[in-house]
């Protein structure tokens, strides 16, 4: 199944290196075959489901507070060690309106708020939570691999030159040629 997506045509030409797609870009349009929403909060995997560009969820989708640099070495490794240590931090983030608990990853400096219920101890619901994130990193995997247009789509405050290095990260890991 593939999707299509609206983007300026010109932000994406100074954006991505020479022979970065698979693709050819017609003008104000591109044509993937998956979508993965890096954040860096919630807002791109909301609107990717609006505009029906979505198909599964991702492990980032619903996370905030990374970087960049922190979802590569997590698309990296696998997710090897997403959520291994962590820490509620729902006494300083939830000012008492959220149903879940704020769970930051320790190493990875990751916050989910939609994840973890507050109505189960947060270490009796990490095995479900492990099982969940393990099924969305396979699926997200072989989409990936098995795609000839991935597109990544992130919402940040972020350099122009630390997009590109992240982008050529993701197509040496990938070899996308």
């Amino acid at each position: 199944m593939a999707a299509s997506s609206l983007i300026n045509n010109s932000w994406v030409e100074t954006l991505l290196p020479d022979n970065f797609c698979k693709m050819k870009i017609a003008p104000q349009k591109i044509c993937c075959d998956y979508t993965v929403s890096l954040g860096e909060e919630c807002r791109p995997a909301h609107y990717l489901r609006i505009f029906r560009l979505r198909l599964c969820s991702n492990p980032l989708d619903w996370m905030m507070e990374y970087s960049l640099a922190t979802a590569l070495h997590l698309l990296q490794t696998d997710f090897l060690h997403f959520f291994k240590n962590v820490n509620d931090i729902s006494a300083i983030r939830d000012n008492g309106s959220f149903s879940n608990r704020f769970v930051r990853d320790v190493d990875n400096g990751v916050v989910s708020m939609h994840d973890f219920p507050k109505t189960e101890p947060l270490q009796d619901y990490l095995p479900k939570f492990y099982q969940i994130m393990q099924r969305r990193v396979k699926r997200m995997r072989a989409a990936i691999i098995n795609s000839n247009r991935v597109l990544f789509i992130c919402n940040r405050q972020t350099e122009q030159q630390e997009l590109k290095a992240n982008l050529l990260a993701l197509q040496k890991y990938y070899a996308v040629q």
